[in-house]
């Protein structure tokens, strides 16, 4: 009986490693990769993929439904790309695919296409401060352990430019005094990259609220 107890007991374990496995963050990158690579085989030669999640967060699902059992980070990946004129647009996350569908989004490749060259050179700059400490300047990065992360991929023709975005870099202050301003506040907020982010981040939001999509798994 023992052995027996013993025996679901690893089953259960291997059946959950397994489970937590396939839905990890690494297998939705892998999905969206598919996903491009089967785009760019079509002719499709700009694919924008915008990537949102939160480090040392806790996600709560409004339906059970919803409910994802996920490895890593739980992270909302939305595909955009053009063809023939129109605008399509589809979405995964660590669990479930979604339908595509065609969308407006005019004011997204505009901009793009008119900031592209900048948006591929632009770094964002880690937040940090000066100090005077015995008379001299010093200066101090600052990192934190919870943040909101943004992380857009543009794949043009065969070139792929990645840009990784962390609100804490776009916070004025290290502190709530404000004693600590972050000396690289005004050019990481005035990037195009992020203005990149904002557009694609509102655009989302809107298309989350028409609910314009469905689950196909």
């Amino acid at each position: 009986m023992r052995k027996l107890f013993i025996l679901i007991t690893l089953l259960l374990a291997i059946t959950t490693q397994s489970l937590f496995a396939q839905n990890s963050d690494s297998q939705l990158n892998a999905r969206i990769k598919t996903q491009v690579d089967s785009l760019r085989k079509t002719g499709i030669d700009t694919i924008i993929v915008y990537k949102s999640y939160c480090i040392g967060c806790e996600v709560l699902w409004k339906n059970k439904r919803d409910r994802c059992a996920y490895e890593g980070y739980y992270i909302n990946a939305r595909l955009f790309w053009k063809h023939e004129g129109l605008t399509y647009f589809t979405a995964k996350d660590n669990c479930f695919d979604y339908t595509t569908v065609t969308i407006t989004a005019d004011s997204l490749w505009r901009f793009y296409s008119k900031n592209s060259d900048a948006i591929a050179n632009e770094t964002i700059k880690q937040l940090q401060y000066t100090v005077v400490e015995n008379g001299e300047k010093k200066t101090y990065s600052s990192l934190i352990d919870h943040s909101y992360r943004q992380d857009i991929t543009i794949v043009k023709r065969e070139q792929i430019i990645e840009k990784y975005l962390d609100d804490y870099n776009f916070e004025k202050t290290v502190d709530f005094s404000g004693l600590k301003p972050n000396i690289n506040y005004e050019y990481n907020i005035n990037t195009k990259t992020k203005r990149l982010q904002i557009i694609l981040n509102s655009l989302t939001n809107t298309l989350a609220k028409q609910k314009l999509l469905s689950r196909i798994n």
